[in-house]
């Protein structure tokens, strides 16, 4: 499947779509560093500055076109971590609750795959913990306080 001008039309993790989609066509020719060659500049205004709910909606849609993509070539676990990173990820933009569809469906598949938080760090699992457990509570404080801009 080859990666076309962004062949979902997102706005949000366009990153993370082309860097996996890319390698996933280049099995077998790309090795693992142990070298910080990754540099992540952020600036004011940019999207990752902003809280608009299409990007949560952006987020998801990477995930499950990911998710799809993957599917037979990528252990279902990994699948589910990466949906859970956007998450994770979709708090910045706006967090909708535990009981958004979109992160009940993530909670409901991580509940049904066993070895998911093996995958991560001891900080971001209590950060997933918090917004799984708490997600409604973070989400009306989030909203509360004005932490969330249109």
């Amino acid at each position: 499947m080859a990666v076309t001008n962004n062949p979902i039309r997102v706005s949000a993790g366009e990153d993370a779509l082309y860097t996996i989609a890319l390698l996933h066509q280049a099995v077998g020719t790309v090795e693992m560093v142990n070298l910080p060659v990754y540099n992540y500049y952020m600036r004011e205004g940019s999207i990752t500055q902003s809280k608009k709910p299409k990007y949560i909606l952006d987020n998801f849609r990477v995930a499950d076109y990911v998710d799809n993509l993957l599917d037979g070539a990528v252990e279902k676990k990994y699948r589910v971590a990466f949906r859970m990173l956007c998450m994770s990820t979709s708090f910045r933009y706006g967090w909708l609750g535990s009981m958004h569809p979109l992160n009940a469906e993530t909670i409901r598949l991580y509940k049904q795959v066993p070895g998911v938080m093996s995958l991560f760090s001891v900080r971001k699992k209590v950060w997933l913990w918090l917004l799984i457990h708490c997600g409604d509570w973070l989400s009306r404080y989030v909203y509360k306080n004005q932490l969330y801009e249109n």
